[in-house]
């Protein structure tokens, strides 16, 4: 929605069951209706209610037959059963294998070269293999959505390009992007403990943004984590090595009050696959799926295993696109964030982040949280037949409770508690939840929130001896009642 905001087309690929990129050309994907429906399908359907102008098919088969010419696909599920009425381009180059069978499959556009419409659509036509109503219906999509498009069409000079504004939604963007996956009292880093950190590893000090295929965006500058590390900590000492002399870098990592590593991967290890004899006609990177397994670079492995361990307050910044299996060296570590590929601003957004960021902060003030939970559950149907589950997982206030964290606002964070699955209750069971909260808020609860379809109910109090005695009321009618202090 935001970018058709601007006047821009939204186009939606690789429809569908694009899952891998060496074999993205050749494999044909199998699957019974449920898995279609419930997993390769949903994401697409959400985009054509959202109203997205276009969708590109992919170059893969599905169940034998080329994406790009799948009547079932293409015509019967998207433009019949979701009523989608924009149009269907090609993947780009190989997306279209013939003509016919791309035009009675329910193509619209041949992408970025024409090989089998144009002149051989005509003579198809001519022929009476393609149907003259199908070229109508085709035009007409197109042109329907270009007109729909050109309406008080803004226009934009070079100035916005990497612009103040646009520079500070890349760095809000990587940093609610940015997951803490463990923090075993490691982050963040308090300033009164740490005035030399060690970062360790050739992507600290690369910049890694993703894909140099078709998806590459060129940004006028890239901040690095070493660069982004420096910048936020003119007071402490930033020792970084590169990591390939594994002993070096072990001296180094317990020589300093804190040890980053940042390994992953980059455009080469999983970027967009061309194969050699499909690459006559193409400009971009070679890339491919990963070639080594799920894991780090074996050198990566090594790295983390022998350094991390002889510093207590050492953390792994994971760049990739995907998954990154960390069986082999998980416990070598007290803290490990996945950064994905955070854009021109993610050395800054690592520095800067919040819960997981490396820059030295004070501590935030203790808390205690009592939970108590009632004697019944919501049950599926009630869920999922009363309730919009778009709804639940959302958080409508994340960067608010974050920054509320940030600046140790114990009540903002409270106030920004989301009440989920209250909406499905049955009113005696509402009002039992309600007199929980009631009690939580009546013992000096700063907010109580209910949570989960178990259900919970959460009360945060800054003061422990007010969440004991909230504790002690409760147990009084409900035995599952405890309390607790999160580090």
């Amino acid at each position: 929605r935001g970018v058709q905001d601007e006047d821009i087309m939204a186009c939606v690929k690789h429809y569908a069951f694009n899952d891998m990129e060496n074999a993205r050309f050749k494999c044909s994907v199998t699957c019974d209706q449920r898995t279609e429906q419930e997993v390769y399908l949903p994401h697409f359907k959400d985009c054509v209610d959202a109203g997205a102008a276009s969708i590109m098919s992919s170059y893969n088969r599905y169940n034998g037959v080329h994406c790009g010419h799948h009547n079932y696909l293409l015509r019967q599920v998207l433009k019949k059963e979701w009523d989608f009425d924009g149009f269907v381009m090609s993947d780009f180059c190989w997306g279209v294998r013939d003509t016919v069978e791309a035009a009675n499959g329910g193509h619209d556009m041949e992408m970025m070269w024409t090989q089998f419409f144009g002149k051989r659509l005509v003579q198809a036509v001519q022929d009476g293999f393609v149907p003259e109503e199908r070229i109508n219906e085709a035009a007409l999509r197109i042109v329907r959505t270009i007109l729909a498009f050109d309406k008080d069409h803004k226009e934009y000079d070079m100035s916005v390009v990497g612009c103040a504004e646009h520079i500070a939604v890349a760095k809000e963007a990587a940093q609610k992007g940015i997951t803490l996956i463990k923090n075993e009292n490691v982050l963040p880093l308090k300033k009164s403990e740490t005035k030399k950190i060690a970062l360790i590893g050739k992507l600290a000090d690369t910049a890694v943004i993703g894909d140099h295929g078709s998806s590459w965006v060129r940004p006028p500058y890239v901040v690095t984590p070493k660069e982004g590390l420096e910048k936020a900590n003119p007071d402490c000492e930033v020792l970084f090595h590169d990591g390939v002399d594994v002993e070096s870098a072990k001296k180094l990592a317990a020589s300093v009050d804190a040890v980053i590593f940042v390994v992953g991967y980059d455009h080469d290890d999983e970027g967009e696959f061309i194969s050699e004899n499909e690459a006559e006609n193409y400009t971009g990177s070679m890339g491919g799926d990963r070639k080594s397994g799920l894991g780090l670079h074996k050198e990566d492995i090594e790295l983390v295993k022998q350094a991390g361990p002889v510093n207590e307050k050492s953390a792994v910044v994971l760049v990739g696109g995907n998954m990154i299996m960390m069986t082999e060296w998980y416990d070598c570590v007290n803290a490990v964030i996945m950064a994905y590929y955070p854009g021109m601003e993610g050395g800054t957004a690592l520095a800067e982040g919040r819960g997981e960021r490396l820059t030295p902060l004070p501590a935030l003030p203790p808390c205690h949280i009592v939970i108590c939970k009632p004697p019944f559950s919501i049950s599926t149907p009630q869920l999922f037949g009363r309730v919009n589950v778009r709804k639940i997982v959302r958080r409508p206030d994340t960067a608010g409770v974050a920054a509320a964290l940030e600046a140790g606002d114990l009540a903002g964070v409270a106030r920004r508690m989301y009440n989920v699955f209250e909406d499905v209750l049955e009113p005696r069971r509402l009002a039992e939840i309600n007199e929980i909260k009631s009690v939580l808020i009546d013992c000096g609860a700063l907010g109580a929130s209910m949570s989960g379809s178990g259900p919970s109910v959460f009360g945060l109090f800054e003061d422990e001896a007010r969440a004991r005695d909230a504790c002690a009321r409760l147990r009084e009618s409900y035995r599952d009642v405890f309390v607790c202090a999160p580090q």
